[in-house]
């Protein structure tokens, strides 16, 4: 996006990368799933290229309802590419977790665009580096429910599964489950502009970290045997370990409570992170300690 906007002499080499990889992308899906669902991939992925390009000459045009319009078909592209994720594979994929993966996706890939284009250089770096390590959670939740779905095809040593540690809660309930053990909190989990948010003292307990919060800064330290994290209320941002990461949404107070996109803070810490169709209930798991992801 970067080099159209710029007109920059390796645009094509770079379109022509894009291009491949695309390719490569739908052989991987074919030679899960059959030739029939890579031919189906390849133009629901291919069209979201399109579709950045689209805003990309919108953005050189001056044009703001083309920019809006193709923001409107990225919309519309998630929601299919995540509806045929799921229809590949129902019992492991669901729709409404790949599409909240992708909005972040898009997100983070316009973001980065926008800043550039407004000569935002530092903030344009972090969030480059912020969609650069997301796709990697993506991947491994893709590559995860491909494996439980055909686990004869992937052999290989494998060592004795560690215990999982299951965290749950639910939209508009207070009740959060840990490992089958069931609390309350005094603030439930919510919806806002199209992303859930889970207030982050419950979910810190639960996992055994430390945390921090201070009134008169409106700021909540969180901090593990290696790491610290720091989260300000109003702020789209926080900071890990000193580095600045965009959260892709403001944080916000709820009579009192953090509350962060549980997106963003599952990529974090690292947690496998599903929603339960129809039921509001959001379920957290992971395989080891507790350990904030620094992405570098």
């Amino acid at each position: 996006m970067q080099k159209g906007i710029d007109g920059a002499p390796d645009f094509t080499a770079a379109a022509a990368a894009l291009n491949s990889n695309t390719d490569d992308l739908s052989a991987a899906i074919a030679s899960v799933y059959g030739t029939a669902a890579g031919d189906a991939f390849k133009p629901i992925w291919s069209s979201h290229i399109g579709y950045f390009v689209d805003y990309v000459k919108a953005t050189a045009a001056k044009d703001e309802a083309g920019r809006q319009n193709a923001v409107a078909e990225l919309e519309d592209y998630r929601m299919k590419q995540a509806e045929f994720f799921h229809s590949a594979n129902p019992a492991y994929f669901e729709t409404a977790a790949i599409a909240e993966g992708l909005k972040m996706h898009i997100g983070h890939l316009l973001d980065t665009f926008n800043s550039y284009v407004n000569k935002d250089y530092t903030n344009a770096y972090s969030f480059e580096r912020t969609a650069y390590s997301h796709m990697f959670m993506t991947a491994s939740e893709l590559t995860g429910g491909i494996v439980a779905q055909f686990p004869d095809k992937f052999h290989g040593k494998t060592d004795a599964a560690p215990e999982m540690t299951t965290i749950s809660m639910k939209k508009g309930s207070t009740a959060v489950t840990v490992n089958g053990t069931t609390s309350q909190m005094d603030v439930t989990p919510v919806m806002k502009d199209g992303s859930t948010f889970i207030p982050l003292r419950y979910l810190g307990e639960a996992i055994g970290v430390d945390i921090t919060w201070d009134n008169t800064k409106k700021t909540l330290w969180i901090k593990d045997r290696d790491n610290t994290a720091v989260f300000r209320a109003g702020q789209s941002y926080m900071e890990l370990n000193g580095e600045r990461k965009n959260i892709g949404a403001p944080v916000f107070l709820d009579s009192g409570r953090v509350q962060v996109p549980v997106r963003f803070i599952a990529e974090l810490l690292g947690w496998d992170v599903k929603w339960l169709p129809g039921d509001g209930t959001i379920t957290l798991t992971k395989a080891m300690d507790a350990t904030m992801v620094h992405s570098h």
